[in-house]
């Protein structure tokens, strides 16, 4: 697979990682973060993740093809477990969900933008934002890919630049699904 050096996992399987990689990897990530996250609005991500989500559904859809199609070998899973997983995850991968996600659990789909209320907090003069880490660390079991896709999706809303350690030999679909805007022809 020849993909552009955007993330680790794309480091060649012969590379030694060492602190100074992983420390740079890191400063990078922080750097891409203030440039092209840090400053999106809330809902401005939801719509990504929305249409990330019904790409996926999509059949036609290079990333989705190849996924099944080099998946059952690179992953274990036969196409058609694949193929139902997938699909079950990026179902739920709608606008009106994440919207409902971020409210239930922060109280306001704001939260993340500005301080906001809700009629309750109004009431008592409250108000609050949520504001995430600059960096988190995902570490990704190898046995099946949606929660690290949700792990992933949960950083994009909080803004968080983010380190994704997949299981050895784990890496194919997470790495599909963070490419998901480059897709070279070569690849259909």
């Amino acid at each position: 697979m020849n993909l552009p050096n955007y993330f680790l996992a794309d480091l060649p399987p012969e590379a030694t990682l060492n602190k100074q990689m992983l420390w740079e990897a890191c400063q990078t990530l922080k750097r891409n973060r203030e440039q092209y996250l840090a400053e999106r609005p809330t809902r401005s991500l939801i719509k990504t993740l929305h249409d990330i989500g019904q790409n996926w559904l999509d059949g036609q859809y290079p990333i989705r093809k190849l996924a099944l199609e080099r998946g059952p070998q690179l992953t274990g899973f036969s196409g058609a477990v694949l193929a139902r997983g997938l699909s079950a995850f990026f179902e739920q991968l709608t606008g009106e969900n994440i919207e409902t996600l971020v409210t239930h659990d922060l109280g306001h789909v704001q939260r993340l933008d500005a301080m906001v209320s809700t009629p309750a907090e109004q009431k008592r003069d409250h108000a609050s934002i949520a504001v995430g880490p600059e960096l988190i660390a995902h570490i990704a079991a190898g046995n099946i890919p949606t929660p690290v896709f949700m792990s992933i999706v949960l950083g994009l809303l909080t803004r968080s630049a983010q380190f994704v350690k997949c299981a050895s030999g784990t890496s194919f679909l997470p790495r599909m699904f963070a490419h998901w805007r480059w897709v070279p022809s070569a690849w259909y």
